[in-house]
């Protein structure tokens, strides 16, 4: 290692506006945790780097497509689902496709759901969750309460 990169203050430098070219040039040096938190990366290199992304970083600052966390719910990657149902914006049809593997406490605290969404899906304890809620007022009028 030159003398140069010996004074290279990586955490710093991880926190740089960085192109996904320089990161994986510089991949041993860079602190991931920080990659996955301040850089705006593509899915596929997110994909590509799967070993080394900080997947609690990337569910909560990464703006992930539904695609790529279905791929991650049947097992490709590491996703942290309480997180994703905090952090990410999901479909109502996406909610259903995955409403046991989801957070229902995070969904109703987090998520936009219409008034139909919420009387039609209270079988699998949302209602439970939604009086949990942060926002238990917001639900209470569309539940009679």
């Amino acid at each position: 290692m030159s003398s140069v990169e010996e004074d290279v203050d990586w955490k710093a430098f991880s926190q740089k506006k960085l192109t996904e070219d320089i990161i994986r040039n510089l991949q041993h040096k860079l602190d991931w945790a920080i990659l996955s938190r301040y850089q705006t990366l593509s899915e596929e290199f997110i994909g590509e780097f799967r070993d080394k992304v900080d997947w609690d970083e990337i569910c909560r600052y990464q703006k992930l497509s539904e695609n790529f966390i279905r791929q991650g719910f049947q097992g490709l990657f590491r996703l942290n689902t309480t997180l994703i149902s905090q952090h990410q914006h999901l479909s109502q049809s996406f909610m259903l496709e995955f409403k046991y593997q989801l957070d229902w406490k995070k969904i109703s605290q987090y998520q936009t759901l219409d008034k139909a969404f919420i009387i039609n899906n209270t079988s699998f304890g949302y209602e439970t969750s939604i009086k949990i809620s942060k926002s238990e007022r917001k639900y209470n009028g569309y539940l009679g309460k």
